[in-house]
């Protein structure tokens, strides 16, 4: 008799980049970490109502009874992942990556099979160190609040479909409240809003007519960054920066992350991941500010303000 199908939120989360962990700290050092990082992960599964199905290595296999559940498991794994002490060097810190789908299923036993398995595991493929990835069908399975710290970001065909998917991203931390369009973001306010960001003897101001700019090592992009010699840590294009209903959103795009000190003197790290800048601050590319010899510094203004 054919077990009947039933609805539920496929995951695959995995550590990325763990062979470089291995190859740098070497497999003592590495397998902790990874270990640390699978446990976290492992911990926010059963937290949200989930069911462990296998790890494999660096990486897990879960379901939850909803998608909303599965996306705040999501969320949290990426969080506490993020807090990790990587120790001194800050390049070595662990990130995973996740990818969900929502739909039917057949279980047997302890496994789940069918297409939503395959779509879960490719929406994992697809993510970057970071993020994570789902699909339009789990997007419509949310609840509006959650729905809101989405974006669609493409497009794309999946094997044994004749159809392409939308592919979403889902925006956790800090990320998620950018999506909204809150009553106070007036068209008047965007219009005066302005992003003034200062290297060397070159500026960019951005506002909501410049559409995206890129930052990086490339001399196609809008603000080149000078990096040479044997130890290069800024990429082609390292970072961008957008205005979004007058708030401007800087989005790592690296290898080795990009390094932010606000005014206050609070530092991130973002990794694939997106921030807001907001007035005033400054920005190293690949290397903590106590290393960095190349630094932009940012201003945040609004045109007219008293």
């Amino acid at each position: 008799m054919n077990s009947p199908e039933e609805n539920l939120a496929v995951v695959f989360a995995d550590v990325s980049g763990s062979t470089n962990l291995f190859d740098t700290l070497g497999d003592s050092a590495a397998l902790g970490i990874v270990s640390r990082c699978v446990a976290l992960m492992t911990e926010q599964v059963h937290a949200h109502g989930g069911a462990l199905i296998k790890t494999i290595g660096d990486e897990i296999m879960c379901t939850f009874p909803t998608a909303e559940q599965a996306v705040l498991a999501a969320k949290t794994m990426q969080e506490r992942v993020s807090e990790e002490d990587p120790g001194k060097d800050s390049t070595l810190s662990p990130t995973i990556r996740v990818g969900i789908q929502y739909g039917p299923v057949i279980r047997r036993g302890n496994d789940v099979f069918g297409d939503s398995v395959n779509v879960a595991a490719r929406m994992a493929d697809t993510a970057e160190a970071g993020e994570i990835v789902t699909t339009g069908d789990t997007v419509a399975a949310l609840p509006h609040e959650l729905r809101m710290s989405t974006r669609r970001v493409d497009h794309a065909p999946v094997r044994g479909k004749s159809v392409s998917i939308e592919i979403f991203e889902v925006l956790w931390g800090d990320e998620s409240e950018y999506t909204q369009v809150r009553p106070e973001d007036t068209d008047a306010t965007t219009a005066r809003r302005r992003l003034r960001l200062s290297y060397r003897s070159e500026e960019l101001v951005l506002d909501h007519t410049t559409g995206k700019v890129e930052v990086g090592r490339s001399r196609e992009v809008d603000l080149t960054i000078q990096d040479s010699g044997p130890d290069i840590r800024v990429s082609r294009t390292h970072f961008t920066v957008e205005c979004v209903r007058g708030r401007f959103i800087l989005t790592d795009n690296s290898a080795n992350g990009t390094f932010v000190m606000t005014a206050n003197g609070q530092r991130r790290l973002r990794r694939k991941q997106s921030m807001e800048l907001d007035d005033s601050g400054k920005i190293s590319l690949g290397r903590p500010f106590d290393r960095s010899r190349e630094v932009v510094m940012y201003v945040c203004e609004t045109v007219g303000a008293n």
